[in-house]
């Protein structure tokens, strides 16, 4: 099944200028009878419950918390990424690393790498007179470099060296790490966070005027940008809790277009800003 076939399956794609967001559930409140939080909560709740059996899933459904969006900012913590040694003798030490995709990480057939919640995640819309609340996935134009911000000698990195791989590396620096990859795979920006960890991925977002989005089908492109702007950021840097034991610190370099399958570097430049730590 090809990418497009794929999104279509799952729920409503809409594109704009090689960008898509996926609707999964599209739910419109009437003008002025906005939920309350405990009403939105549930809505949530058996919207996760009803998607989770239709992807073969069985999720956490306890108490989780609405997000107020804010503002994405990068952090300053090292980058440690474990591997197999046949990872770092095969592609690392010849200068050759993968950026994964959401839809990658969605299908990927490695039990300790895939998560069909990667990319989706629950938005609540609100302005002055109008309500939605909607189920997305995102950030389907990024490409994402993966790790964690434990080191090897953190007793919580046992799970890490026991999954991932016993060889560890750490980038010494991430800024000009960040640049020479921007460079090859021309990124039109990155951001470089934690992974957020929660039973259901829920983000709110007040907007002071109207939004553009008619009779459940109509989306203008100021929405839609609006849209992604909002949800890629926070859906690319949240998973569910029972990922929790990653750890997880990503890179996440936001490109023009969709990206449909993992791409592969070979930038040895790459090298003079890693150190291995653990082979």
């Amino acid at each position: 099944m090809n990418f497009y076939s794929y999104l279509r399956k799952k729920g409503k794609p809409i594109s704009m200028n090689g960008n898509t967001i996926l609707f999964r559930i599209d739910g419109h409140i009437k003008k002025d009878a906005n939920l309350t939080l405990k009403q939105q909560k549930s809505f949530i709740r058996a919207t996760q419950q009803f998607l989770d059996h239709d992807d073969g899933r069985e999720g956490i459904y306890d108490d989780f918390e609405i997000e107020k969006y804010s503002q994405p900012k990068n952090t300053n913590e090292d980058f440690y990424r474990y591997i197999t040694k046949y990872e770092l003798e095969t592609f690392v030490k010849n200068g050759k690393f993968r950026l994964g995709t959401i839809n990658h990480y969605q299908r990927i057939k490695d039990k300790k790498r895939v998560d069909v919640g990667e990319g989706f995640t629950h938005l609540n819309l609100e302005s002055p007179n109008k309500q939605h609340i909607k189920a997305y996935i995102s950030g389907l134009n990024n490409l994402i470099l993966c790790g964690s911000y434990i080191p090897p000698t953190d007793k919580r990195a046992e799970y890490l060296l026991k999954n991932f791989g016993p060889c560890v590396l750490k980038v010494t620096n991430i800024n000009s790490f960040i640049r020479i990859i921007e460079r090859h795979i021309r990124s039109t920006s990155t951001l470089y966070q934690r992974v957020r960890y929660s039973n259901i991925k829920a983000v709110k977002y007040f907007c002071e005027n109207d939004f553009g989005i008619e009779n459940d089908e109509v989306i203008d492109f100021e929405t839609f940008s609006l849209i992604q702007n909002i949800i890629s950021p926070f859906t690319i840097f949240s998973k569910t809790s029972d990922f929790s034991n990653e750890y997880e610190l990503r890179f996440a370099f936001a490109t023009k277009k969709d990206q449909r399958i993992p791409i592969n570097l070979d930038i040895k430049g790459l090298l003079d800003h890693i150190e291995i730590i653990k082979e």
